[in-house]
């Protein structure tokens, strides 16, 4: 029996069931053989249901362990970070803006000097995180300390840490080229 299937909204085919690839099309994708009037799922059609059980299921999840044999997570983004990041941009601007207000220069110096305590604070934070996602800290630390409030933003909009391994990037390729 010859099928036509679709593809990335290209027609393929007409091609014989016997000579489909395993993956090549799955339950879901739309066919179409001489005598149908329409288009139809795969999976829907009788001829194809033996090719179906010869597919094998999807792989499951692909665990990475890092370095010390702990298995790796996946990470949200941090957004108690992110917004630690832009405080630190916006107090200093602030302070800078609002000094002329002030009069007591004993008030400017301590306002610094919280400020210096929430670069020390931003720089410790950043590196927290960096350890509890397993991302490589000595990096992010030299960071932190040159721009604190940008590396915060940036470690917090990381987000989830890839869970592929080669193996699923390769069978990604493979399917790609089909």
């Amino acid at each position: 029996m010859h099928i036509h299937y679709a593809k990335n909204n290209k027609q393929i085919g007409p091609i014989i069931i016997s000579d489909l690839k395993p993956n090549e099309i799955s339950k879901e994708t739309l066919v179409w053989f001489e005598g149908q009037a329409d288009w139809i799922p795969a999976g829907e059609v009788e001829e194809l249901k033996s090719y179906f059980s010869k597919v094998p299921p999807p792989l499951p999840k692909v665990e990475r362990i890092n370095q010390d044999g702990e298995s790796q997570k996946a990470y949200e983004k941090r957004t108690d970070a992110i917004g630690f990041g832009i405080l630190l941009i916006v107090l200093p601007i602030g302070v800078y803006f609002f000094k002329h207000l002030i009069e007591d220069s004993k008030f400017i110096y301590a306002t610094y000097g919280f400020l210096l305590l929430l670069r020390i604070a931003a720089i410790v934070t950043v590196y927290k995180i960096a350890k509890e996602q397993n991302r490589g800290t000595d990096g992010w630390l030299i960071f932190a300390l040159f721009l604190p409030s940008i590396s915060l933003i940036s470690i917090g909009n990381l987000g989830k840490k890839s869970q592929k391994s080669n193996y699923l990037d390769e069978l990604e390729k493979i399917d790609d080229s089909n």
